[in-house]
């Protein structure tokens, strides 16, 4: 197993951070993230821990920038977004992404720069169907940014197909897809599901 596809598999399972809002409050997640997010930091100054999955680029830098943006991204959306809507930014950052990278890697149909096809697919995908998972069992918590309580089958399959969307462009576009992704996911699906 190369290092890559050990990065990803790890980037994948991370994501089910999202679930533990089924049996959890805002303030437990949190407080777990928090403690991945000092972990990462503390990490930083000794990188070689994290050897298995740590990029060569990070390596010669010292940073584990990777890590500490995909676990400020998950705080940031548990902070702010309802948990469905978290939920889903951070399943379209852990799977979408994960899945993108993992199977666009073996794609023919290159889109921009070493992007293909088959990864945005992939990204689309997996954001669509953690997006429509979020939004039907994870339970409604009031938050700084919110969707309405009761969720219509129409609005969560709308809101789930554009927002994943707009992710999968983020992700083909923008460098830094632990940060643009999951905002993108939960701010377009915040959006949509108050309007719809």
């Amino acid at each position: 197993m190369n290092k890559e596809f050990r990065r990803k598999l790890v980037h994948i399972l991370i994501g089910l951070i999202a679930f533990l809002f089924i049996y959890f409050d805002k303030v437990i997640v949190s407080l777990i993230i928090v403690f991945l997010l000092s972990s990462a930091l503390i990490a930083n100054k000794f990188p070689k821990i994290y050897n298995y999955i740590i990029r060569e680029k990070e390596l010669r830098l010292g940073l584990l920038l990777g890590v500490i943006t995909y676990t400020s991204s998950m705080l940031l959306l548990t902070l702010m977004f309802d948990p469905r809507i978290a939920s889903a930014g951070i399943i379209a950052l852990a799977w979408g992404d994960g899945f993108a990278s993992i199977l666009g890697r073996h794609g023919k149909l290159k889109i921009h720069g070493t992007k293909t096809i088959e990864g945005s697919l992939s990204m689309l995908t997996f954001s669509f169907i953690g997006s429509l998972i979020a939004l039907s069992i994870i339970p409604y918590a009031n938050s700084i940014i919110s969707a309405p309580i009761q969720l219509s089958f129409y609005s969560i399959i709308i809101a789930s197909i554009i927002s994943s969307l707009l992710a999968a462009i983020a992700e083909l576009y923008t460098e830094h897809d632990n940060i643009s992704v999951p905002l993108t996911q939960a701010i377009s699906l915040s959006i949509l599901l108050n309007l719809l």
